[in-house]
């Protein structure tokens, strides 16, 4: 039987039950880790803290059932929901069972196994772990308050078009483009995409490979960038950088006009929270601006139009 509609139904529900709560939610573009729902209680606007929420549904009209969750996936910010049907019984029968539940499942094979009888109704087991707004979202927010702060991006790399997709590669793999890529990235970068984030990043790859493209230069993104500075002084007295030394003057022979160019990729400090990082810096002897991508897709940017001097000391 096909449960895919069942559990559908039960994430239907628990959104609603969450939305009463104003409990904030996600849902990721594909199972990770057995998330079909990320609750988040955001610390501020880097970071949050997440509990994993896995739906199940079965139907036990004509026999029993179990459920199989993969012992990795359960964590202690992990809860599951689980929505049992009878055909022609109108009534709802949900269920939730957090990691301490769960690990007291059987054990079989790397994962835990809950079975389900066809009598289930009146179980006590069941019975104990019947939904309860009034008392299981209050447990929900605890778990919220003493999750963990991850920084997990649930990505669908099939709808993504190829900034998006060598973005995503870095930021968790620290991946960068070969120079084949980057050429073709160049070469396709008629327009900005509408998303700083993804044209920042862009601009980073392409000057990382400034020195080996033929007839190519920054020229084009100094004005870019200058439209989307977002703060109105130097980044080194914004954000910490760790190692500037590794922050490099690159050879922009084939630059008209800002033949200024230094890149690196950094490890930061902004607001207190470390991030790797990558810096670009573009100019010439009368305007500059400069730019630091973060790793979770924030980015600052200052720009200034008078004579200015690399701000690091290399």
């Amino acid at each position: 039987m096909d449960n895919k509609p069942l559990e559908e139904l039960a994430e239907n529900y628990i959104k609603t039950r969450l939305s009463k709560a104003k409990i904030k939610y996600l849902k990721p573009n594909y199972d990770t880790d057995g998330a079909d729902l990320v609750l988040l209680n955001p610390l501020n606007k880097h970071i949050a803290k997440q509990v994993i929420i896995q739906s199940k549904g079965r139907n036990l009209t004509e026999k029993p059932s179990n459920v199989s969750i993969p012992a990795e996936y359960v964590v202690s910010n992990f809860v599951c929901f689980l929505y049992l049907e009878v055909d022609g019984d109108l009534d709802d029968y949900f269920y939730i069972f957090f990691s301490e539940d769960i690990k007291k499942w059987n054990e079989s094979n790397g994962k835990y196994i809950l079975s389900i009888p066809k009598g289930f109704k009146s179980h006590n087991y069941f019975e104990q772990h019947r939904f309860d707004a009034s008392s299981h979202i209050k447990i929900i927010e605890e778990l919220l308050n003493n999750a963990p702060m991850l920084r997990q991006s649930y990505v669908e790399f099939e709808n993504m078009e190829l900034k998006e997709i060598i973005f995503e590669m870095w930021k968790k793999y620290d991946s960068f483009p070969d120079l084949n890529l980057v050429t073709a990235l160049y070469d396709d970068f008629y327009e900005l995409t509408g998303s700083s984030t993804l044209d920042v990043f862009a601009i980073c790859a392409i000057a990382n490979y400034l020195e080996d493209l033929d007839y190519r230069s920054l020229d084009f993104f100094m004005q870019e960038l200058f439209i989307i500075r977002n703060i109105d002084k130097p980044i080194k007295n914004t954000v910490t950088i760790h190692n500037p030394e590794q922050i490099r003057r690159l050879n922009s022979s084939w630059s008209i006009v800002y033949n200024r160019v230094w890149f690196g990729q950094v490890d930061v400090t902004y607001d207190g929270i470390d991030y790797k990082g990558l810096y670009c810096y573009i100019g010439d002897n009368e305007d500059h601006v400069e730019v630091l991508l973060f790793d979770n897709g924030d980015y600052v940017c200052f720009g200034k139009r008078v004579s200015c001097n690399f701000p690091y000391s290399i």
